[in-house]
C-alpha cells in the first residue's frame, strides 16, 4: 500500500504538471477564439460602415446608389441586433440615424425639381419603403418595440403614415396615428401641447398634426377645420424659427396643404364668404413664399390648388366665366400634358385633374337666388327643383373626360379614393346631363341635342348603376370619406328607385341625409331633400311629401343666404377673379 500510494503521489504530480500546462493552453486559445469572435462582428460591422460610405462618394445613378445604401443599412441592423454589447449598440445607432438621414433626402428629392414631368422618382422611393416596411422590421431584434427604440418606431409609423395617405388606404391611418400618439407620450413630446421643447419635436408634431387633419377630415369636417386652422398657426411660428432649408421646404409644404384643406371643407359646408377670405390668405401666403417653392416641383402643385380653389368659389357664386378662366389656366399653363399609353404620370397632378372635374360638376346654387325677390328674403311656396351643374361646366367636364390619357392614368395609379372621385365625376356628369337637359328641353331630345356629341361618354351611360356601386364599395373599404359617399349615394338612390328597389332607396337617401348633417353640407342635403320628395310623391305619401318640402324650403332659404353673403364681398372677389402668380407680388 505504502509503495503504491508513493507511486500515485509521482503519477499525480507529473499529470498536475501537465494538466497546469494543458490548462493555460486552451485558455490562451480560448481567449484568443473569444477575442476573434468579439472583434468578428466589429469588424463585420466597420466593414458596413466603410461600404455605405463609399457607396455615398460613388458617382452612379442616383436611384440604384440609393437602393444600395439602404441595404448596406438593413444588413448593418441585421448584425448589430445579434449582438448585445456596447459595440453593437453604437453601430445600431449609427446605421438607425443614417438610415432616417437617407430617407428625408430620398423623399425631398421628389420633390425638389423644378418641373416634374413623370412619377418615376415618386415612384422608386414608394418602392424603397415597401422594401423598408417589408424587410426592416425582420431584421431587428425584439427591442425595436420596445422603449429604446421608440424613436426609431415613430420614423417608421411616419413613413408608413405616408404611404397609406398617397395610396387612398384611409381607414388604416386612425390606429396607426394612436399608436403614434402613444409612442410619443412615452419619450416625453405631448402632441396635445403646442409648445414643443425643440425644433425635432415642433416638427414631429406638425407632420403628424397633419397627418390627423386629413384622416379626420373624412369623417369630421367640423373638427377638421380647427385642427387644420391650429396647424397653419403652428407651422407658420415653426417657419419664423427654421432656416434649414430642407425642412423650411416640408413646412412649406404642410402649410399649404393645410390651407387647402381648410378651404375645401369650408366649400363642403357651403361657408362660402369664409371660403372666399381664406383663399385671399392662401394666395397672399402663396406670394411670400415664392422664392421657396418657384425652384421645386411643389410650386405648380400649389399654383394649381390655388387656381382651382378660386374657381370653385367662383362656381359656387354663380361667376361661371371666371370658373373657366381658371380651369383653362390650370390645364393650358400649369400642368404638364397627359402621357399616351404606359408613360407615367405625377400623381400630385392626377389630383388636381380630379379637382377640376369636382368644379366642373359642382351643383351651382347660385341660380337658385332667381327666385327670390331680394337676397334675404326666405322662399315661400317654391316650386321643389333640382340643382345641378352648370352647362357650360359640363362641356368643360365633359373634354375632360373624353381625355383617353386621363382615364388610363386614373386607372393604374395606385389610390383608391383618386379612382372613386373620378367615377363619381363621370357619373354627375351623366345624372346632370341627362336629368337637367331633360327638365330645360321637356324630353331626351334635349340631352340628344346638347350633348350626344360626346359619343364615347354616352356609350357609358348604362354602366351607371355599376360604376356607382362599385364606387361606393370601394370608398367604404378603403377611405370611408363622408363627403365622397353622400355624394355617390345622392346618385345612387335615384338610381335604386328607378329600377323598382324603392325601399333601398329610401334607406339610402336617409342615410345620406344623415351624414349630410354631421358635415353641415347645406347644398348637398338640399339635393337630396328633392329625391326625397319625389320619392314620398311616387309612394302616394303627401304628408311626408309636405314635410320634405318644408324642410327644402328652409335648407335652401340658408344656402340661398350664404350664396348672397359671399356675393357681396365686392373685395375678395374682385381680388380673386383676376389673381394670377404675377399678380399677387
Amino acid at each position: 500500500m505504502p509503495m503504491a500510494t508513493g507511486l500515485s503521489s509521482e503519477l499525480r504530480t507529473d499529470d498536475v504538471q501537465q494538466l497546469w500546462m494543458l490548462a493555460c493552453l486552451l485558455a490562451q486559445r480560448n481567449l484568443v477564439t473569444q477575442t476573434a469572435q468579439c472583434l468578428e462582428h466589429e469588424t463585420q460591422l466597420r466593414l458596413l460602415k466603410a461600404k455605405f460610405l463609399l457607396q455615398q462618394q460613388l458617382k452612379v445613378e442616383r436611384s440604384a446608389k440609393n437602393r444600395k445604401l439602404l441595404e448596406i443599412l438593413v444588413e448593418g441592423l441585421q448584425v448589430a441586433a445579434k449582438y448585445d454589447d456596447p459595440v453593437a449598440a453604437g453601430f445600431s445607432k449609427y446605421f438607425e440615424v443614417k438610415m432616417k438621414a437617407c430617407l428625408v433626402r430620398m423623399h425631398a428629392a421628389t420633390v425638389a425639381k423644378k418641373y416634374g414631368t413623370d412619377r418615376d422618382g415618386i415612384d422608386r422611393f414608394v418602392e424603397n419603403l415597401r422594401y423598408l416596411r417589408t424587410t426592416l422590421p425582420s431584421f431587428i431584434n425584439k427591442s425595436f418595440l420596445e422603449p429604446a427604440s421608440i424613436d426609431f418606431h415613430v420614423h417608421h409609423l411616419i413613413i408608413t403614415g405616408f404611404y397609406y395617405l398617397r395610396t387612398g388606404a384611409l381607414t388604416k391611418m386612425a390606429p396607426l396615428l394612436e399608436q403614434a400618439n402613444m409612442l410619443t407620450n412615452d419619450i416625453g413630446i405631448n402632441l396635445s401641447h403646442k409648445q414643443a421643447g425643440s425644433t425635432k419635436e415642433s416638427f414631429l408634431i406638425t407632420i403628424l398634426d397633419s397627418m390627423r387633419v386629413s384622416v379626420v377630415a373624412c369623417s369630421d369636417p367640423k373638427e377638421a377645420c380647427d385642427l387644420a386652422m391650429k396647424n397653419v398657426l403652428l407651422v407658420q411660428a415653426n417657419l419664423q424659427a427654421q432656416g434649414q432649408p430642407a425642412v423650411r421646404l416640408l413646412l412649406i409644404a404642410t402649410l399649404f396643404d393645410m390651407l387647402h384643406v381648410y378651404c375645401r371643407l369650408l366649400g363642403l359646408q357651403c361657408r362660402y364668404a369664409d371660403m372666399g377670405a381664406s383663399i385671399v390668405q392662401m394666395t397672399t401666403l402663396f406670394a411670400t413664399y415664392k422664392v421657396d417653392l418657384e425652384r421645386t416641383v411643389l410650386y405648380r402643385v400649389f399654383l394649381a390648388r390655388c387656381h382651382m380653389l378660386i374657381a370653385k368659389f367662383a362656381t359656387a357664386i354663380g361667376k361661371v366665366k371666371d370658373a373657366c378662366a381658371h380651369l383653362n389656366f390650370v390645364v393650358d399653363k400649369v400642368l404638364p400634358a397627359l402621357t399616351v399609353g404606359e408613360a407615367s404620370y405625377p400623381d400630385a397632378y392626377l389630383i388636381v385633374w380630379v379637382d377640376a372635374l369636382e368644379v366642373a360638376t359642382y351643383c351651382c346654387g347660385a341660380g337658385t337666388l332667381k327666385c327670390l325677390p331680394s337676397s334675404s328674403s326666405v322662399l315661400k311656396g317654391a316650386q321643389i327643383e333640382q340643382i345641378y351643374p352648370s352647362r357650360v361646366l359640363l362641356q368643360w367636364a365633359a373634354r375632360v373626360l373624353t381625355q383617353d390619357g386621363l382615364q388610363n392614368q386614373i386607372r393604374q395609379c395606385c389610390n383608391v379614393e383618386l379612382r372613386a372621385k373620378y367615377d363619381l365625376a363621370l357619373a354627375k356628369w351623366m345624372w346632370a346631363t341627362e336629368s337637367s337637359s331633360n327638365e330645360a328641353e321637356g324630353g331626351s331630345s334635349g340631352r340628344t341635342a346638347c350633348y350626344t356629341e360626346h359619343t364615347k361618354l354616352e356609350a357609358l351611360r348604362p354602366t351607371a348603376f355599376t360604376l356607382l356601386h362599385q364606387s361606393l364599395q370601394h370608398v367604404k373599404a378603403n377611405v370611408r370619406c363622408c363627403e365622397t359617399t353622400s355624394e355617390i349615394m345622392a346618385l345612387f338612390g335615384p338610381q335604386l328607385a328607378a329600377g323598382g328597389e324603392v325601399e333601398q332607396a329610401e334607406s339610402m337617401l336617409e342615410n345620406a341625409i344623415r351624414i349630410t348633417l354631421h358635415t353641415k353640407n347645406v347644398l348637398l342635403q338640399t339635393r337630396l331633400l328633392v329625391d326625397v320628395f319625389e320619392l314620398y310623391t311616387n309612394k302616394g305619401l303627401p304628408k311626408a311629401q309636405a314635410a320634405a318640402a318644408a324642410k327644402y324650403e328652409k335648407k335652401l332659404a340658408v344656402l340661398q343666404r350664404r350664396i348672397a353673403a359671399a356675393q357681396d364681398q365686392e373685395t375678395t372677389i374682385a381680388a380673386l377673379m383676376r389673381w394670377t402668380v404675377g399678380g399677387s407680388n
